[in-house]
């Protein structure tokens, strides 16, 4: 839309009006013959360039938006996109599906040809997706450094599950089919590629985020487990010799009626005969899986033996136990965490970016729109690298920049503005540069770490120490001094005041009226 509609209509019409009746005017008034047409052309001119500059930009503006609008290929493979976000979906769905298919032909109506149909739209669409990814990423695709290091590990993993998929799916059948009886060692070579689709499964973890954070948590925890169930094995074991000492070797010892484990010796055999016997044992009662009757044996012959057996279900049961759930539990948060993190650099950097780009389109916007204003070429001068209060206000209210800043949590409420304005313009001059303004945008995003404390703490700090005894009270003091100098110097004008007035009334009383009348008067005349 031209700069010219914008304008009132009366004032758009007397300028156009003026500039066509201008060579009359001119005439019919000899004396602005030089003035008026020089006005009037310098206004028409003024006029013209405003209206260039906005369509200029518009024209620059809709040529960026074309060029910045992104393909349906980068929206399918751009993170946190609707479309990506959908595609994503389909793709978990498909897996589960292909999951459940296997399940149910492993079971029923194997060499059903429903089912080779079935597998074959599957794979198809895995070989299409990724297609599109290939496409995408070209030589980074397959690339463990730059953009593709991040996905290296999945790229490689699908690439190679589809290859086996489409050995399985299509290759083998050929193969069998031309071989004919011949060639039965490298056809149940291939056999095993069948079984090897089931990997797929595993690419639900890449589809589902949740999923891929569990499975991140466990991978991260692992080194710890490790330590942990070499602890637990070192218990077991201590546990295991004694308890195959005291009870698998006695039952072994026991002939006659009498001896210890006599009438419970093949059972105390099975469990307690070995000591691998008895780590298994101790593994099933760390279950507590039938822990009571197996142990009861042992202690109805040996009371005290009651205390070893409580003594390993506490440390091992409920000690150990907890200490594993623990250990994972805390992984699971410490990814969690990252998990969060990462996500906040990324919306950090979307944020930064969507205000790089709207903010100088809001602002140019805003003073194209009140070009015809008479400071509007002043604040255009002051303002190239930020903005003012009326146009940050003005900033806020467009749907697209509000709807943005409320899906990266840093919406300011219109009765907000005004103080988050303040807080930004320390120096309050009433202008901001754009750095400022996005530096302000993600502290609103961030939140309030333990140095942030620390900062409001000193800074209270320090006013208390001003407004207490610290730097203010010293100047304070000093101001004071100062006025009691002063105050000093003038008691003593003033007494000096009131001995010359002293001396004069005593002149006065000693002399006569008139005589003090013409020493009044020739003092007044030296001075």
């Amino acid at each position: 839309e031209p700069l010219w509609l914008a304008q009132p209509r009366s004032s758009f019409l007397v300028s156009r009006r003026s500039s066509l009746f201008a060579p009359a005017r001119a005439r019919q008034a000899p004396g602005m013959k030089d003035y008026a047409p020089m006005k009037l052309e310098v206004e028409t001119r003024a006029l013209n360039s405003r209206n260039a500059e906005y369509s200029t930009f518009t024209e620059d503006e809709e040529s960026a938006s074309e060029e910045d609008e992104p393909t349906y290929l980068a929206r399918l493979m751009k993170d946190k996109d609707p479309w990506n976000v959908r595609f994503q979906m389909v793709t978990a769905a498909v897996i589960l599906s292909c999951t459940f298919s296997m399940a149910i032909e492993t079971d029923y109506c194997k060499d059903c040809s429903f089912w080779w149909w079935w597998n074959t739209l599957i794979l198809l669409y895995f070989c299409a997706e990724l297609g599109i990814r290939i496409v995408h990423e070209k030589q980074f695709f397959f690339a463990c450094c730059g953009d593709g290091a991040k996905d290296c590990f999945w790229n490689y993993f699908d690439f190679t599950i589809v290859v086996i998929c489409v050995t399985s799916q299509w290759v083998e059948p050929l193969l069998e089919e031309r071989a004919g009886g011949s060639g039965l060692e490298v056809l149940r070579i291939f056999r095993v590629f069948r079984i090897l689709r089931t990997l797929r499964v595993i690419r639900i973890f890449k589809a589902c985020d949740q999923l891929n954070k569990l499975a991140s948590g466990l991978l991260v925890s692992i080194g710890t487990v490790f330590w942990i169930a070499l602890l637990m094995l070192m218990v077991m074991l201590i546990f295991a010799i004694i308890l195959t000492d005291v009870a698998g070797n006695q039952a072994k010892l026991a002939m006659k009626e009498g001896d210890l484990f006599f009438n419970n010796k093949a059972e105390i055999e099975l469990y307690w005969g070995s000591v691998t016997k008895s780590l298994v044992t101790l593994f099933q009662m760390l279950t507590l899986d039938d822990w009571t009757n197996i142990s009861k044996m042992v202690y109805d012959e040996i009371p005290p033996m009651w205390f070893v057996f409580f003594l390993y279900i506490f440390t091992m049961g409920f000690a150990m136990l907890s200490l594993l759930t623990g250990v994972v539990a805390e992984h699971m948060t410490e990814v969690s965490t990252d998990a969060k993190n990462d996500e906040k650099k990324e919306d950090d950097v979307t944020l930064v970016n969507f205000l790089e780009d709207e903010m100088p389109k809001a602002v140019r916007k805003v003073r194209a729109e009140s070009m015809g204003s008479p400071n509007s070429m002043q604040s255009s001068e002051h303002l190239e690298d930020g903005m003012s209060r009326p146009e940050f206000k003005s900033f806020l209210k467009q749907e697209q920049v509000r709807s943005m800043l409320e899906r990266l949590d840093a919406c300011v409420a219109d009765h907000e503005a005004d103080e988050f304005w303040d807080s930004l313009d320390r120096n309050g001059d009433g202008q901001l540069t754009h750095s400022e303004l996005k530096a302000g945008f993600l502290r609103l995003r961030g939140e309030l770490q333990p140095k942030d404390m620390l900062r409001i703490r000193y800074a209270a700090e320090r006013v208390a120490r001003t407004l207490q005894g610290g730097q203010g009270e010293a100047a304070t003091t000093r101001k004071l001094e100062e006025i009691n100098t002063d105050l000093g110097e003038v008691d003593e004008k003033l007494k000096d005041m009131q001995t010359a007035l002293r001396g004069f009334m005593e002149f006065v009383q000693n002399k006569g009226s008139g005589n003090v009348l013409q020493q009044v008067t020739k003092r007044y005349a030296c001075t």
